[in-house]
């Protein structure tokens, strides 16, 4: 899955470094933003 995102959105007249650390920045907020969704939404339903 990292390989198809990296591979996808790499643009080659930019800075590869930069690209990259921008994707593992928007993958990590979007990871740690749907796991918060999945903890409260789990919360909720076993109450």
């Amino acid at each position: 899955m990292l390989f198809l995102m990296f591979s996808a959105l790499l643009d080659c007249s930019f800075n590869y470094n930069a690209q990259i650390y921008t994707l593992v920045i928007m993958l990590a907020i979007l990871n740690i933003s749907t796991h918060f969704i999945w903890v409260t939404a789990g919360n909720h339903i076993s109450r």
